[in-house]
């Protein structure tokens, strides 16, 4: 294998959404560890472009302001050929509307034939808002069109072997994170935050992620409201941004409440992790959320709704707390009842998701597989190409 073009449709503005740096970084990964190089086409300009400006990776960019999506097919057309890349592996709904248009009009126009292989990275049903679930579904109809389709929850496997043509090949990827920088690790354990709940009774619980409505952030501050009652000097930081951040803004004015601080949003998390107790999850739906691991490989305890790869990644209350109510009344209970536990057992539960997020989502380990998995849908896809 040589060139892999990776297509990102990133998000608007200077946000920077999980996804995105997820690929990113899995292009990173893939040229640090094998001789393969990987290209990024990229479609906006705004806080993704500014990361990649001082990155040794190769970009083009396709302005999609400037191109309609068909002329952007033309162009894409063009790319592959001068490219020839062996692997063309798509990231989102937007990237997969290009590549399965594109196949189209290489059938219709009879195009020049391309030796290689198509996949994407799938990340489930999103069930509201009802327009985001038309573009989950609009999604689900690209999948025929790719050769290999990677799953970041294995409980799409099923949902997505009715989707897909016959000889596409199906694969479940864990996510992969970058450790914790030996520096930080160090502060953190000098700054005697290393057991949660030794600081029970002032503790910071937090929500990080995009505002948006499938991921509640609104049941988020209704549960803090609730903690309050019990746990009068805990704190509350929000960071994030999107289409929720006035709801957000008008509600924290109204509640006018110092001990809940909305920062916005940030690219770089890990030092904010290191001065947080407590992750709260409570999404309606989630693939593999990296705040999670990035929460669990810096000890922060990891508070969740039954959602997605969150069930496997907390296991059972022995790397983090799996919520059993959506409730933020119930909610609330649960967390107290959790971090009531002896200091020992809470650390015990820290350590677990350190160790689990090591062992099992560290970047050298995950990155061979995804290469296995490129030269396995090669060869399958070499086999009936016409």
């Amino acid at each position: 294998m040589n060139q892999i073009l990776h297509i990102i449709y990133p998000q608007i503005g200077q946000n920077i959404g999980g996804n995105d740096l997820y690929s990113l970084e899995l292009c990173e990964m893939i040229d640090s560890y094998s001789e393969s190089k990987s290209t990024i086409l990229y479609t906006r300009k705004g806080g993704f472009s500014d990361l990649i400006k001082n990155r040794k990776i190769k970009t083009i960019f396709l302005d999609e302001k400037k191109n309609s999506l068909i002329k952007s097919v033309f162009l894409l057309k063009d790319i592959v050929e001068k490219l020839q890349p062996k692997i063309i592996h798509t990231h989102g709904y937007d990237s997969n509307y290009l590549v399965s248009l594109y196949k189209i009009f290489q059938k219709l126009l009879h195009w020049p034939k391309i030796d290689c292989a198509y996949v994407t990275t799938t990340h489930g049903w999103i069930k509201q808002p009802f327009n985001i679930l038309l573009k989950t579904f609009y999604d689900y109809l690209t999948i025929p069109f790719f050769d290999g389709i990677i799953v970041v929850d294995p409980k799409q496997i099923k949902v997505v072997n009715w989707w897909k043509n016959k000889h596409a090949l199906v694969r479940h990827m864990k996510t992969a994170v970058k450790m914790s920088s030996p520096k930080v690790v160090q502060k953190y354990i000098n700054s005697n935050k290393l057991v949660m709940s030794s600081k029970k009774d002032s503790a910071c619980l937090s929500f990080i992620g995009r505002l948006s409505s499938e991921k509640r952030v609104d049941l988020a501050i209704d549960v803090y409201k609730e903690l309050l009652k019990i746990k009068p000097k805990w704190g509350f930081l929000i960071i994030g941004a999107g289409s929720q951040q006035e709801y957000v803004v008008s509600t924290l004015k109204k509640t006018n409440d110092e001990r809940i601080v909305f920062m916005g949003y940030k690219s770089n998390i890990e030092e904010e992790l290191y001065n947080i107790d407590i992750l709260l999850i409570v999404s309606d739906s989630e693939g593999c959320p990296r705040v999670a691991l990035e929460a669990m490989s810096s000890r922060t305890l990891v508070v969740t709704r039954d959602v997605g790869y969150m069930k496997k990644l907390v296991g059972k209350n022995e790397r983090g707390l799996l919520l059993t109510s959506n409730n933020s009344q119930k909610i609330a209970k649960e967390i107290i009842t959790f971090v009531s536990q002896s200091n020992k057992k809470i650390n015990e539960i820290l350590l677990n998701a350190e160790r689990y997020v090591i062992k099992n989502h560290s970047p050298e380990k995950f990155v061979t597989k995804y290469l296995d998995f490129y030269d396995e849908v090669l060869k399958k896809t070499s086999k009936y190409v016409d």
